[in-house]
């Protein structure tokens, strides 16, 4: 285990118990962060971008694969636990998936509908390691599916889909609940209400549409390349977009639910230190 994992859990103990608002998180990284989609990043929260009219200010180009947004009916995200975390692996991870929508002609009470909604998830039931550390309430549910390796559904109900006269539209994955540990999205999925895939990524954030090569072995990468760049992919297709200087670009919403994500874990005093498993 690397001293500094150790140091970060001992800190997040300390400020969870001096009610302090800090956010600790575990790191959601890519294979190797110069391969990755530019419509994809990672720092904290894996997320793709579907949708985007472009925003040159942001560096976001046009994106489009050609999905009605609107028909996003489930979400399934895969993901494995990195080789040097598994040892110290305990099922103590959670956090949310989002499927955030905006843009100029966005309502205020949709922007706050829609800007950065959150489904979350929690634990995990591993019979191979004896964990069963899943939480039934929360919205989301994992399933095991391989080696350290397990996948969340995210049903997504009619009058919570991406409008359609959205701006941007992002969907990731969110861990906020492990300080210890580093983990992997290996595929992210959209499906309509027919159960027909629209479309996938693959751990690079590529677009695979059902076709999603293998994941290469699951070890984390150099300390300081675990983040690639928060921009868009290149334009499948001309899409017209106007932004709205009263109402701002649409945008990410990471740091406000970052801050609220911390907030939350250190009221609840949900901070785990793990220990190595015999």
């Amino acid at each position: 285990m690397k001293l500094n994992k150790l140091f970060a859990g001992i800190a997040a103990s300390a400020v969870a118990a001096s009610a302090l608002a800090a956010t600790a998180s575990a790191q959601l990284i890519f294979p190797s962060p110069e391969e990755a989609h530019p419509g994809a990043s990672t720092a904290g929260n894996w997320l793709v971008q579907v949708y985007n009219t472009g925003n040159e200010a942001e560096g976001k180009p046009p994106t489009d694969y050609g999905i009605d947004v609107t028909s996003i009916a489930r979400v399934e995200i895969t993901f494995t636990v990195c080789e040097d975390s598994r040892d110290w692996f305990e099922g103590g991870c959670g956090g949310s998936v989002v499927v955030s929508s905006n843009g100029s002609q966005h309502t205020d009470e949709e922007w706050a509908k829609y800007n950065w909604p959150s489904r979350e998830w929690w634990g995990v039931i591993d019979d191979d390691l004896g964990l069963a550390t899943q939480d039934p309430a929360k919205k989301c549910v994992t399933e095991k599916v391989g080696d350290y390796t397990y996948k969340i559904v995210a049903e997504i109900p009619a009058d919570e889909r991406p409008l359609a006269k959205s701006e941007c539209v992002q969907i990731g994955l969110q861990e906020w609940g492990d300080v210890m540990n580093d983990y992997m999205v290996t595929d992210l999925s959209l499906f309509n209400d027919a159960g027909e895939k629209l479309i996938s990524f693959d751990f690079y954030g590529n677009p695979t549409l059902g076709s999603a090569a293998a994941a290469p072995e699951a070890s984390a990468p150099a300390e300081d390349a675990t983040d690639a760049p928060a921009t868009s992919a290149p334009a499948t297709g001309d899409v017209a977009g106007a932004t709205d200087s009263s109402k701002g670009s649409p945008d990410t919403g990471i740091e406000d639910v970052a801050v609220v994500a911390g907030l939350a874990i250190v009221a609840g005093g949900a901070v785990l230190v793990s220990k190595k498993r015999k």
